[in-house]
């Protein structure tokens, strides 16, 4: 099936957004929240998908977006900034997010997944189903957006990032441009667990998306103040390399690792110093990380109610039942079963 595809131009005001939501066919409900601010929440046409979407603008440089949608159809969406203005600061627990981009094809398989990054926030997004292989099943958005305009999001960024990385977020950039990208955080989780158990009719969810959409960038900013310090002894390209290969790594989360020397040839580097590298960076060598990955996509599918555990373990492409709910157990502290019983 083809994807339906829509454009928009971003902004931190809410009228592209209101726009976009009612050309996909949502419903929409428009109130005053803190400062004399627009919140707008939506919930899909049934034919779109099940579950809510909502935009809150938060100051005169900063918006939110947050959706929490299982999609019904494929989807493109092309979030367009034509002058480089806006920076997309994404928090992704769950989600099926694939960068469009025809002219790269290793860059087209990319997803974002259980990540925090810092992108440009003119962005291809493709919302797919699984391939004919793999258990049907409908595209997920579960993540928290954050617009910033970019002369703000540089200021805010100086005293954390190299100077090379600085210039990346020059106006703009590629489509699809990455700046920064580190896996999320137990913390910044808990924050968006907790908040997607909130209902947009609660008369107080405006305050509540407020409080986690600042607790999640002070969160990010302390992080990265760690990150930073743990790799400042090395070269801004071969940080960039090595989160690129991360891509790899979350496209292969259904299959096998992909190996160390696959890994670095993408890096371009040696094996012995792309594992160094990473297990710097990360704090895990790369099958370990693989491996973690892997095991929080299939606690995300059982989470789901759609799944039990032996059709998770043919999706991630595991052999052994018993293989599987070792590690699970070893990771979560429970067996899959146990998610499973009390979802």
């Amino acid at each position: 099936m083809s994807s339906a595809c829509y454009t928009c131009t971003v902004d931190v005001n809410s009228s592209w957004f209101e726009k976009l939501s009612l050309t996909l066919g949502s419903e929409i409900e428009i109130s005053n929240a803190a400062g004399g601010y627009k919140i707008v929440k939506c919930t899909p046409s049934a034919s779109l998908g099940t579950g809510e979407y909502c935009f809150l603008q938060l100051n005169e440089n900063m918006a939110v977006i947050y959706t929490n949608v299982a999609y019904h159809i494929p989807l493109r969406i092309n979030f367009k900034n034509p002058d480089g203005n806006f920076i997309l600061l994404h928090f992704s627990p769950e989600e099926r997010l694939e960068f469009a981009n025809d002219n790269d094809p290793v860059q087209s398989m990319s997803r974002i997944f259980n990540q925090i990054t810092l992108m440009d926030c003119s962005l291809k997004a493709d919302y797919k189903s699984g391939s004919e292989t793999d258990i049907s099943r409908a595209p997920k958005s579960h993540a928290l957006r954050i617009i910033i305009k970019r002369e703000y999001a540089i200021a805010l960024a100086t005293s954390l990032f190299d100077k090379d990385t600085l210039l990346s977020m020059q106006p703009a950039p590629q489509s699809n441009s990455i700046f920064y990208q580190f896996d999320m955080d137990v913390k910044s989780k808990i924050i968006l667990e907790k908040f997607s158990e909130l209902k947009m009719s609660d008369p107080a969810y405006a305050f509540y998306l407020l409080v986690a959409t600042f607790s999640l960038i002070t969160n990010f900013y302390e992080n990265l103040g760690r990150k930073t310090t743990d790799t400042d002894n090395l070269h801004s390209s071969d940080i960039m390399a090595i989160q690129n290969s991360m891509e790899t790594i979350n496209s292969n989360l259904e299959s096998q690792f992909p190996g160390i020397e696959a890994l670095a040839k993408r890096a371009n580097m040696s094996g012995s110093k792309y594992k160094r590298l990473f297990t710097q960076i990360y704090g895990d060598s790369p099958k370990k990380i693989y491996v973690d990955k892997k095991i929080d996509l299939g606690r995300e599918l059982l989470l789901t109610g759609n799944y039990n555990v032996s059709d998770v373990v043919y999706q991630l492409g595991y052999s052994n039942k018993s293989f599987f709910s070792l590690l699970f157990k070893r990771r979560f502290g429970v067996s899959p079963g146990k998610i499973i019983d009390k979802k």
